[in-house]
């Protein structure tokens, strides 16, 4: 599982915590702010947290990730 968050993102922090608090596994691979290009590659619109399953499916929304 990986998760793209913005490094100071309240949202991608949330999401963080609530993955430590369930402890799951996750690699984080971290965005920078102005990374348009591979927010829309992998979800079509510039949101974060990213988060993407094992099975190559991804979610956007970040009250469904947390």
């Amino acid at each position: 599982m990986k998760l793209s968050p913005y490094d100071y993102c309240p949202f991608c922090v949330r999401a963080d915590m609530v993955a430590n608090y369930k402890q799951v596994e996750r690699e984080k691979i971290y965005l920078s702010n102005d990374d348009e290009a591979t927010c829309f590659e992998l979800i079509g619109a510039k949101k974060v947290p990213i988060l993407q399953l094992n099975d190559g499916s991804r979610m956007g929304e970040r009250l469904d990730i947390a």
